[in-house]
């Protein structure tokens, strides 16, 4: 049998809520603010997802029927063609130990300096088949007054910039046939972590956000990140070789919510409609042999 695979053609992955890895608290006390009617897009040159079961959450694990909504930025999609009309795009978010701590353990796990710093991480994605334009707002209270304080990653990218006020920069993005994956660096965000020299003749030891007592500086970097996933619309044979159909062998559709039973089905094809998934530390999804073929579909609203 062939070798099982995963087909992504969109950043599919963030189609599920997937909510990996506590963070500072939010700019706001109480409930967050009021949030404005949602407008999607679901056409050839641009599909964006939403999901109204979200949870805005910077310290605990999320309910298993929500998704965990970033805190500190919100993402819109627009094309270059009509840049008036911009689109929601869901802003995911994790945090270190998807909030719950060492469970049944106490050793290092690599995850001390992320939690112990208040990291996250955020992203949001979306698929195209044209150029966009993609705002990315800060949700902090932080404010910029120039372009010069918005770094994208990796930096050969050149994209354009325009600042739209004091927390959205706009980001030209191009069509790539290979899609863009970046990061957004906001310098209001940015720290420098430092090694605080304790390992064995100084040369190593554990990071710190404290830059005295000869500590050395290691990287500087945002404390929530923020990463975009410009994937390629799959059409005519890439859509053939990326998504599977009724002709491409039996399928198994999971319901929604915990996922449970993968190691026991008959089917060759998993396949995940649009929805919030789960699985817990305990199942590990050990899929039979004759399965060939996992996909993640794009998420809608």
């Amino acid at each position: 049998m062939p070798a099982a695979r995963t087909s992504r053609p969109a950043a599919l992955v963030a189609g599920l809520a997937l909510a990996l890895v506590g963070a500072l608290a939010p700019a706001w006390v109480g409930a967050p603010p009021a949030q404005a009617a949602v407008s999607t897009a679901d056409s050839d040159q641009l599909k964006t997802w939403w999901h109204d079961n979200h949870e805005f959450n910077t310290s605990s694990p999320v309910a298993s029927d929500k998704v965990r909504r970033s805190s500190f930025y919100d993402v819109q999609v627009a094309t270059a063609a009509a840049p008036a009309t911009r689109y929601d795009s869901f802003t995911y978010m994790s945090i270190p130990r998807s909030g719950k701590g060492k469970i049944g353990y106490t050793k290092e796990d690599g995850a001390e300096f992320s939690s112990s710093a208040n990291l996250t991480m955020s992203w949001s994605s979306f698929q195209y088949s044209t150029d966009v334009w993609v705002d990315v707002s800060l949700r902090t209270g932080q404010s910029i007054s120039s372009t010069d304080q918005v770094k994208i990653k990796p930096s050969g990218l050149d994209f354009a910039k325009q600042l739209v006020d004091g927390d959205t920069v706009r980001i030209k993005v191009p069509y790539n046939a290979a899609g863009h994956r970046f990061s957004v660096e906001f310098d209001p965000q940015l720290y420098t972590a430092y090694n605080d020299m304790s390992g064995p003749a100084g040369d190593a030891g554990k990071l710190t956000t404290s830059p005295g007592n000869g500590n050395r500086a290691i990287h500087t970097e945002p404390r929530n990140s923020m990463m975009v996933f410009a994937e390629p619309t799959p059409s005519g044979a890439e859509r053939d070789r990326l998504v599977p159909t009724s002709a491409s062998g039996s399928t198994y559709y999971p319901p929604q919510g915990q996922v449970t039973n993968l190691n026991t089905i008959s089917e060759e094809i998993v396949y995940f409609r649009p929805g919030t998934y789960y699985m817990t530390s305990k199942y590990h999804a050990l899929l039979p042999k004759q399965v060939k073929w996992v996909y993640l579909a794009p998420a809608r609203t």
